[in-house]
């Protein structure tokens, strides 16, 4: 299930943009655990990512598709594990607040 109020769950099942390329925020002032963790992702067998700074903090950008992804043979997007509780809330709360329709074709306004 998807969390997020600025979209619909049914919708949110269909395109796989948000998991076609993906990325993480860093903000400044981190402890050092963070920027470690986020280094270790970086460095991790494989994941292919870079990282691009944005004022003080960084993005942490994924270079490929998420391996959970799947396409069926009408060309639709879904999730491997999107009921799973394996799934990381990070994708269960997409989109967020500075997501744009680029990013998430079926982003709706919140009222």
């Amino acid at each position: 299930m998807n969390f997020s109020p600025r979209i619909n769950p049914e919708d949110c099942r269909t395109c796989g943009e948000c998991c076609k390329s993906y990325k993480i925020f860093y903000p400044p002032g981190l402890n050092r655990e963070k920027y470690d963790d986020m280094i270790r992702i970086l460095y991790s067998d494989g994941i292919n990512a870079h990282i691009e700074q944005e004022g003080l903090g960084n993005w942490l950008v994924f270079d490929h598709p998420c391996r959970y992804l799947i396409q069926d043979e009408e060309g639709k997007y879904s999730c491997g594990l999107y009921d799973e509780p394996e799934r990381p809330l990070i994708c269960s709360l997409f989109p967020y607040a500075d997501t744009t329709k680029k990013d998430c074709p079926h982003l709706r306004k919140i009222i």
